[in-house]
């Protein structure tokens, strides 16, 4: 599996090779849609030329809202290199690798340690917003962005939560990130339950794991959260949770489009392996 900074370097060359005109036009094709008043738009953060039109919807929603600050939740997969061992320790439940790792990560915060300096999980999104900005003749949202490492079932009691409260009750802008289904050969799933991504009943199986994993954070389960996101390699583990707590009691997460999108040759695996992107909102 690839480091955070050896996919960061992947979307970044996906960008490049979009072009200005490339990355306009998933503007131009992009949904419109409103960003909740007290609310926010979930967008993924996988290939461009799968799913660019998502994540630029998000953007340009953002942009067209006014809102002049943006609290973007991100995923932070790997931390950097030099971090790899220590966060992989952590996640598997090292004790000292999570006092000192669990935590809101990001550009000044509280306790910021540059963990997220090579996380690409909020790259498509901030280039986006800003080229939909220029279109709109507008200035771009000051983007805060932060990533939950260890959120487990207690987002309330992530050290740096209360900014993120603050910054959710100041009345800006929220978005977060997710790649709720990360599914088949390349991502570990045994081969008697590898599913084709091409199959209606497969898309069908997505949609189920994601609307589950919303009600669970619908209810503040967070402990059902974590099982279903276990069982789906869904990356939005730590940011859902957190996302949820800053929500109105009983906000509902409603799903506005889905994709499969193919991995098999980024991750030289045999198909199936694939990732669901989806756009949805919360309110």
């Amino acid at each position: 599996m690839m480091t955070a900074l050896q996919w960061r370097r992947f979307y970044a060359a996906e960008r490049d090779a979009l072009g200005t005109s490339g990355m306009a036009a998933l503007l131009e094709a992009a949904q419109e849609m409103a960003l909740p008043l007290s609310g926010g738009i979930v967008f993924p953060h996988a290939r461009l030329r799968a799913c660019g039109k998502l994540v630029a919807a998000a953007a340009l929603a953002v942009v067209r809202s006014g809102r002049d600050t943006v609290l973007a939740l991100g995923v932070m997969h790997g931390g950097r290199e030099c971090d790899a061992q220590a966060v992989a320790r952590a996640r598997n439940g090292d004790e000292q690798a999570r006092r000192e790792l669990r935590a809101v990560h990001g550009p000044g915060a509280s306790r910021d340690r540059g963990v997220w300096l090579e996380e690409f999980s909020l790259d498509n999104f901030v280039s986006l917003v800003e080229l939909a900005a220029a279109r709109e003749g507008t200035a771009p949202p000051r983007i805060v962005a932060r990533y939950p490492f260890l959120t487990a079932e207690d987002p309330t009691g992530l050290p740096g939560f209360a900014e993120i409260q603050r910054l959710a009750l100041e009345g800006c802008a929220i978005v977060a990130t997710t790649d709720p289904v990360h599914h088949g050969a390349g991502y570990g799933t045994p081969a008697e339950q590898r599913l084709a991504r091409t199959r209606a009943e497969t898309f069908a199986f997505a949609a189920r794991g994601i609307a589950a994993q919303f009600e669970s954070l619908r209810q503040r389960d967070f402990a059902a959260f974590q099982n279903t996101a276990g069982l789906l390699n869904s990356d939005f583990r730590d940011v859902g949770p957190v996302l949820a707590a800053i929500m109105p009691s009983g906000a509902r997460f409603s799903m506005k489009r889905l994709k499969l999108v193919d991995y098999s040759d980024v991750l030289d695996a045999p198909q199936p392996t694939w990732v669901a992107a989806a756009l949805a909102t919360v309110s």
